[in-house]
């Protein structure tokens, strides 16, 4: 599960993207602040998704699996729709490397393929598939299809956002408070230590008045992750805001966010964002200066 940061979420309801639209494909509703990212090897089918999704979403395309991975990786977009049948990485191959990535696998994917490809509808499913589109699609169900994704996905986040309703919050909201000031304490020293090559779990622990134990079950609770892995994963988010940023160096980065190894670093950025620290910065379109 990715590491959540307390942020506030955008209220998105479905019916802001009804089914009927009007003859000129536009609903006159205002486009909303989520980003699709389409991947299709066919240029005439990519454009015909942005053109109509676009009316809804900031809308980012690729031409295949392998730039649709980087874009994924770099652009962490509120969904992807994605064709199955495409050269070098396909459909499949790239909803495994999503859902199997920690920086990705909360990205909600739908599938697009021909109705007589029934194997990889299944394979689609079995690897975790959000939504699954038989072409020729309408349009419409591909636009509902992506609006409850989102919406879901937006709930799920709201657990810290205070976005549920109020019966939601009936029962859960003293709870619900506790941990917001938790996290807000988590975040307040881990900040404050990112550049910190010895700050420990046990340093946290402390600050944050609970025992290691206590800790590790609580993050468990609300990230999914142990506390050294939420650590871990917060300063690799920070180095690549920086990478993308291209106003320093890798080894500068590294130390940047506490990694006294170089080595260490570029594997451990590896595993969670699926290149090194060097190709995201070249994918981001920048130079390393230092390399």
């Amino acid at each position: 599960m990715q590491t959540e940061e307390v942020q506030p979420v955008h209220n998105v309801m479905t019916e802001d993207f009804p089914a009927c639209r009007a003859e000129n494909g536009k609903t006159g509703k205002s486009k909303t602040g989520y980003h699709v990212l389409v991947i299709d090897d066919d240029e005439e089918l990519r454009n015909y998704l942005k053109e109509n999704l676009s009316v809804y979403y900031h809308v980012d395309t690729a031409m295949d699996g392998t730039e649709g991975w980087k874009k994924a990786i770099t652009q962490q977009p509120d969904l992807i729709v994605s064709d199955i049948v495409m050269p070098g990485m396909d459909g499949i191959q790239l909803l495994k490397e999503l859902k199997k990535n920690i920086n990705t696998n909360h990205i909600p994917v739908i599938l697009l393929t021909s109705q007589t490809e029934f194997a990889n509808r299944i394979e689609g499913l079995s690897q975790g598939a959000d939504g699954y589109l038989g072409k020729p699609f309408d349009m419409d169900e591909l636009i509902v299809l992506a609006s409850n994704l989102i919406t879901n996905r937006v709930r799920l986040k709201g657990k810290y956002s205070g976005s549920q309703t109020q019966e939601e919050k009936v029962t859960s909201i003293e709870l619900q408070g506790n941990d917001n000031a938790l996290m807000e304490r988590i975040m307040k020293v881990v900040n404050a230590n990112l550049n910190n090559p010895e700050f420990s779990v046990e340093m946290l622990a402390q600050e944050v008045g609970l025992s290691r134990t206590h800790l590790h079950r609580k993050m468990k609770e609300m990230t999914g992750l142990s506390t050294s892995d939420f650590i871990r994963n917060l300063r690799l988010r920070q180095a690549a805001d920086l990478l993308k940023s291209g106003q320093c160096t890798v080894t500068q980065i590294a130390y940047a966010v506490g990694f006294s190894n170089q080595a260490h670093f570029s594997s451990a950025f590896k595993k969670v964002y699926g290149m090194t620290p060097k190709e995201y910065m070249e994918s981001a379109g920048t130079d390393d200066k230092d390399l």
